[in-house]
């Protein structure tokens, strides 16, 4: 679970959008986003776009995204 406070916005995408690839790809390396990327980019993909969002997660505190 994710609790947003500030301005996003939620769209439902075709595949991923590009950041999110982008940062994935930085993160995990070529061949492990491949496959994260093709597992999840489904029709009915839902994702959060936001410049700044501040979140609570359970457990960890408060944090600024």
């Amino acid at each position: 679970m994710l609790l947003l406070h500030g301005k996003a916005t939620v769209a439902e995408v075709d595949g991923v959008l590009p950041e999110y690839a982008s940062a994935q790809r930085k993160g995990m390396g070529d061949e492990a986003s491949t496959a994260y990327l093709d597992a999840i980019g489904k029709p009915g993909l839902a994702q959060v776009a936001s410049t700044r969002v501040v979140c609570d997660r359970p457990g960890d505190g408060r944090g600024v995204v």
